[in-house]
């Protein structure tokens, strides 16, 4: 007889595996930290329950993480600041999230906090938007170079806006992935990701994606050796970004 929990996990990672395939990293980059990404969502997502609404802040254009959400059995809906004639979707701006009070089962922000301009605003309209006892599952860059951010949170000051705006912390947990990957990506110009907008910029980001991954793979024996030596406890001072669950408090 089969099993649907697995079927649904599979489901899950055959989505995940699809987005992650679409996005041609060579042969290292941020593929580093999708595949920290890719775990962590395979561990909270399937608690998803099938037709609970789903808020996905912040989807972008290409709405990347909605096929994996949908694999739920969700109803997705999504927001963020561009147009869009997608079902579900609405635009929104830097301060406020338009849809009803009390609306959702659970928010999904991947790799979106540190892109919010009004942080407290948006705090406060993301547990506005859920309902009480509601789930908010985020993520927010820490250890990494500006990307058209404006705010990259240490782990007290995000656990201190989270519970000012009134949600109870599950847990707020540093990402696998160090930042010392990112930042190497970043001061060398590329991403790790293959560019194909024209020949020229897929020759670029191939030659860099070549040139640079002597330095990830430096990166990774040496975060390896780190802990292997017990001198990489502190794993909130290097990460990348900050994982966190929380709930909409209900008083």
């Amino acid at each position: 007889m089969a099993n649907p929990g697995a079927e649904r996990h599979l489901e899950l990672e055959r989505a995940f595996d699809s987005f992650v395939a679409k996005n041609r990293y060579w042969p290292s980059g941020r593929a580093f930290s999708l595949r920290h990404t890719r775990d962590w969502i395979l561990r909270e997502i399937p608690q998803i329950k099938p037709q609970s609404k789903v808020l996905d802040l912040g989807c972008g254009q290409a709405m990347p993480w909605r096929d994996v959400l949908t694999s739920t059995g969700a109803q997705w809906f999504g927001v963020d600041l561009h147009e869009s004639t997608a079902d579900g979707y609405r635009q929104g701006d830097s301060k406020s999230i338009p849809f009803d009070d009390h609306e959702f089962d659970v928010v999904v922000a991947i790799d979106v906090v540190e892109h919010f301009e009004n942080p407290g605003a948006m705090f406060r309209e993301v547990h506005r938007v859920l309902k009480p006892g509601g789930v908010w599952l985020g993520s927010c860059a820490f250890w990494q170079k500006e990307h058209f951010s404006f705010v990259h949170f240490t782990y007290r000051g995000l656990e201190a806006f989270l519970e000012r705006n009134g949600f109870v912390v599950d847990y707020i947990e540093p990402s696998p992935a160090t930042g010392v990957h990112l930042v190497f990506q970043r001061y060398w110009g590329g991403s790790g990701k293959l560019e194909t907008s024209s020949f020229r910029a897929l020759t670029r980001s191939f030659i860099l994606g070549t040139a640079t991954a002597p330095l990830f793979y430096f990166v990774s024996m040496t975060e390896w050796l780190r802990k292997l030596a017990g001198a990489n406890d502190d794993r909130y001072a290097y990460c990348a970004s900050l994982l966190f669950k929380v709930n909409a408090n209900t008083k």
